[in-house]
This record gives C-alpha cells, structure tokens and sequence, in this order.
C-alpha cells in the first residue's frame, strides 16, 4: 500500500486496530462471549506475534505521516483489542506523530475536512444514520458526507447509500478457519484502503491481495 501510494503527500493515515484481530479472547481460546474457537497458535504466542506485528507496522506507517490508530471493537477478541490499542498507546507515549485511541466504544468517529467517518465492527444499516446523527452531533455541520466503514462478516459490500451517507461492509484479510471451511465462506482475501482529499473527500479506492507465503 505504502508503495503504491508513495507519490502522494498525505496529511495523516488512519490506522484501524481491533475488529478480530485475534480469533480467541482468552486463555481457553473462546471469543469474548465464550463461543469455542479453533487455533493453531496458544493465545500467549499470539498476543506477542499481534503487539509485534502492529508495532512494525505504525514504525512503517509514521515515516510517511501522521498516524492516528483507532480501535474498532470485535466480538472475537474485544478485551485483547483494547490490551493491544493500550500496548500501542504505551509503546508510542512520546512519539508525537502517533495518537491512538483506545476508548472500548462502539462506534469511532472522525472529521476529515467534509467528510465525517464512522468505524465499526457491525451495526444495523437501518439505525446507523439516526445513531450516527445523535453521537457525532458536533461534527454534522461541517460534514457534506459520511462514510460508514463494517467489519464482521468477511464479505465485501455497499449495504447502503443514501442522503449522503455510504455504509460498507469491508473485505477480510483474515484466512480460512474450520468454521469458515465448514460453512462454505471463501471471500476473496483482500485490504481496502481508502484515499481521502479534504475539499474532495473520497478520490481513490486501493485494493490490496493478501497472498499466501509457503
């Protein structure tokens, strides 16, 4: 991504963390509510392979520019994502190019010029606008647009677009797990990256496979 961006002169890069990052939140290998997972990794191991990995890569990341890490609750690791983001926060504490909020809330906002942008892991596509309308009330003003960023179900989509707000489903990155092989799912494993102008708002969309290493 960085390299097929490197001819722009970004202002800040938004970085999500969270959303599933891990496949278990604990010890037992469970999800945060305690649905049985399967993993090939002890959570230990994986914990230490996630700090590690997200660290390299904001070290990537911030000699482009400022970046802003956001954490985006999931329901697979939400205690391990707000340990990560807090990890994070605590690694960069005097490294004024890199902020990072680690508020456990649902649903993260950010104003970018005209563009207001929402980060979840889920939500009803019905309820999002008034919900939105209601906890970033002191950004409607200044926003033309809003653009609303899903997880959760590893399948790209645009859910909804209308008024000027755009709710989409993201891609995953993720690889396939037994209860993804058992239920038939084989999204097309891929990052979305998204390329906003502050007058313009939205002008490139960058999709990036993620391809398997033997």
């Amino acid at each position: 991504i960085l390299t097929r961006t490197q001819h722009y002169n970004f202002e800040e890069i938004v970085f999500c963390v969270g959303g599933d990052m891990l496949n278990g939140d604990n010890l037992s290998g469970s999800t945060t509510k305690g649905t049985p997972q399967t993993s090939d990794v002890h959570y230990y191991d994986a914990y230490e392979r996630l700090c590690a990995m997200t660290i390299k890569a904001i070290d990537l990341l911030k000699e482009k520019c400022k970046v802003n890490v956001i954490y985006v609750m999931g329901n697979h690791d939400e205690l391990t994502g707000f340990k990560l983001a807090k990890y994070i926060d605590a690694w960069f504490r005097n490294d004024d190019r890199v902020s990072v909020d680690y508020q456990p809330m649902a649903r993260k906002y950010k104003l970018y010029g005209k563009t207001l942008f929402c980060f979840a892991h889920d939500g009803k596509v019905q309820k999002l606008p008034a919900i939105i309308a209601d906890e970033a009330r002191q950004y409607w003003s200044q926003a033309e647009t809003v653009e609303v960023f899903l997880q959760h179900l590893h399948t790209e989509q645009v859910l909804s677009e209308d008024n000027n707000i755009r709710i989409q489903r993201l891609p995953t990155i993720s690889g396939r797990s037994k209860w993804s092989a058992d239920k038939g799912y084989s999204s097309k494993r891929q990052c979305k990256s998204f390329v906003f102008d502050v007058e313009d708002g939205l002008t490139d969309v960058l999709y990036t496979p993620i391809r398997k290493v033997d």
